[in-house]
């Protein structure tokens, strides 16, 4: 998954750093139900949200996928 030039990993127990961001761990990774599934060649490709929160500031943000792995769409999560 690609958010800008950065890749992010899916794995829960690894620490990750967004540049200028801090430190964070993916939380929560789901299809998104508002979008319809694509074929693309022979395989079903969905859209995605992942969350992830900030180690330094328990902040939640819900990145936005499509199905191509880009992200489209940051959102903060109240808590």
């Amino acid at each position: 998954m690609k958010v800008g030039k950065q890749t992010i990993r899916l794995n829960p127990h690894i620490t990750q750093t967004f540049p200028n961001k801090g430190k964070f761990r993916v939380i929560g990774v789901g299809k998104d139900p508002g979008e319809a599934p694509q074929w693309i060649g022979k395989t079903e490709k969905y859209h995605w949200i992942v969350t992830i929160k900030y180690l330094e500031t328990n902040e939640l943000i819900d990145l936005f996928f499509d199905c191509y792995d880009q992200c489209y769409e940051k959102r903060k999560l109240k808590i």
